[in-house]
Order: C-alpha cells, then sequence, then structure tokens
C-alpha cells in the first residue's frame, strides 16, 4: 500500500467517522438531556435505519455496475 493511502484513509476515514459518529451522539444526548424523547428517539431511529438502507442500496448498486 502506498502511503497516501494510508495517509488518506486515516484522516478521512476513521477521523472522519470519529467526528459524524461523535455528532450523531451529541445531537441525541442533547435531546434527551431536553426532554424531547419522541424527537430523540425518532432522530436515533431514523438515522440508523436510513444508514442502513442506503449503505445496502450502495452495495447493491455497487454490484450492478461492476
Amino acid at each position: 500500500m502506498s502511503s497516501d493511502f494510508i495517509k488518506y484513509f486515516l484522516i478521512i476515514g476513521v477521523l472522519g467517522s470519529f467526528t459524524t459518529f461523535s455528532s450523531f451522539s451529541l445531537e441525541s444526548i442533547d435531546l434527551l438531556l431536553s426532554k424531547k424523547f419522541l424527537l430523540a428517539f425518532s432522530y436515533i431511529i431514523l438515522s440508523l435505519s436510513l444508514c442502513l438502507i442506503f449503505t445496502f442500496i450502495g452495495l447493491n448498486i455497487n454490484k450492478l455496475i461492476n
């Protein structure tokens, strides 16, 4: 593997996923602490569900293309 690949994997992949997950977690906890329970659980369920659905769709599109 090239050093550029490893550098970009670490910077974009690993650090990017941590900041995205941290934002999701912070927003979820903030909604729960604000006692906006319906909004918090809707946000959590929709975020996770849509993420999984669109990942599945993306994988299937990739299989069709390749």
